[in-house]
C-alpha cells in the first residue's frame, strides 16, 4: 500500500544521505560552544542546511548513544581480556600460588 506520507512499505524514505548526516552532526559538535545552548546550535545549523531541527536533534542524540556504546564495548573487551589472562595465570600456577590467588575471594 502506498500513501502520501509514507513509502510503499509504510517506511519513510531516507531524504538525507549519510555524508550530509555526518556533516550536520559534526557541525553541531564543533560549533556547540558558539551558541547559548545545544538546541540553538541545532536550530541554526538545521536551518542553514535546510532540514528539520527534529531530524538533526535525533541524529545528534543517536550519535552520542553510538559513541557511548562503542566506549562501553571497548571497556568490556578489555575486561574480558584481563579475565582471560588471570584465568590462564591461575591455571599455570602451582598450588602455593593458587592459594594466594584464592585469598581475596575467601578471606
Amino acid at each position: 500500500m502506498h500513501t502520501f506520507f509514507r513509502g510503499k512499505d509504510g517506511i519513510m524514505p531516507k531524504r538525507w544521505d549519510t555524508e550530509t548526516e555526518e556533516k550536520a552532526i559534526r557541525l553541531v559538535i564543533e560549533h556547540r560552544s558558539d551558541y547559548s545552548s545545544e538546541w540553538a546550535a541545532i536550530t541554526t545549523i538545521a536551518t542553514r542546511l535546510g532540514m528539520s531541527t527534529e531530524t538533526l536533534r535525533k541524529w545528534v542524540r543517536q550519535s552520542r548513544a553510538d559513541a557511548d556504546f562503542e566506549q562501553t564495548r571497548e571497556v568490556l573487551s578489555d575486561t574480558l581480556d584481563l579475565t582471560r589472562d588471570c584465568h590462564t595465570a591461575y591455571l599455570q600456577a602451582n598450588d602455593g600460588t593458587r592459594r594466594l590467588f584464592n585469598q581475596p575471594f575467601f578471606a
